[in-house]
């Protein structure tokens, strides 16, 4: 007879909270699942329009709404769940980050 040592994860739901004051206007940096740093932003432009963007070491997502930012909040929920050591940041590190981005894809 053999004894095979092995270990089991236990996934557990946690209800966690993240508190944002203004949805049209908010920054975010976290860590994907391979620990790279990820960036979601969303925000409403001079017209109104509804802007939503995550942005990754090489490669940027936008969607754009021009009614606005309405059922905003399941993008950022959705970033929020994908994502880990989520915190809030200025719109200028976020802005920054995208500028970065944008350079390496100028030819």
């Amino acid at each position: 007879m053999e004894k095979i040592h092995y270990s089991k994860e236990n996934f557990i739901k946690v209800e966690c909270e993240f508190e944002i004051e203004d949805i049209k206007n908010v920054f975010l940096k976290g860590q994907d699942s391979f620990n790279r740093t990820v960036y979601f932003g969303m925000w409403q432009n001079q017209n109104g329009d509804g802007i939503t963007a995550n942005v990754e070491d090489r490669k940027i997502m936008f969607d754009y709404s021009r009614y606005g930012l309405t059922g905003s909040t399941v993008n950022a929920k959705k970033f929020l769940q994908a994502n880990k050591k989520v915190e809030k940041i200025s719109k200028e590190v976020f802005f920054n980050k995208l500028d970065s981005i944008k350079k390496i894809l100028v030819i």
